[in-house]
């Protein structure tokens, strides 16, 4: 497991992708302090927050909606932007064409999925990808 360093002082969300790109938002909270670029998932009391895959298997991937577009303090009204949205500069040493998943790590990516790999009822295990790595730096939410 490689979790990812987000390079929060130049990373940033395409424009052009994001008025395209599934959009959670509309008076919606922030539950903690959140970064930009940082996972997200709606928590049980409909606030944002830090997705993560520490709760029972499968629980905060499912519940992951998106990459937050800006930093929110608490209590800011938020928004997490889903598939389609391009974030340039996410990280660097990335490999193009590899898949990013929820980490362990709140609201971090890695880029292994041994962690979150998922059984169905009929005992089948998928992956569960949330981001493709598009350049060495940047990537594009594909859930």
């Amino acid at each position: 497991m490689s979790v990812l360093t987000l390079d929060a002082t130049n990373i940033g969300m395409d424009v052009k992708s994001a008025m395209s790109a599934n959009q959670v938002s509309g008076g919606i909270l922030a539950g903690s302090a959140i970064l930009v670029g940082h996972a997200l998932c709606i928590n049980s009391s409909g606030e944002l927050a830090l997705a993560d895959i520490v709760d029972e298997v499968g629980s905060a991937c499912s519940k992951f909606v998106g990459l937050a577009p800006k930093g929110y303090a608490d209590g800011d009204v938020a928004s997490a932007y889903g598939n389609g949205a391009r974030f340039n500069n996410y990280s660097t040493g990335m490999t193009p064409g590899a898949y990013l998943y929820v980490s362990g790590s709140a609201g971090l990516l890695e880029t292994t999925s041994g962690s979150i790999a998922i059984t169905s009822a009929s005992s089948t295990s998928f992956d569960l990808p949330v981001a493709l790595c598009i350049s060495a730096t940047d990537i594009i939410v594909v859930r």
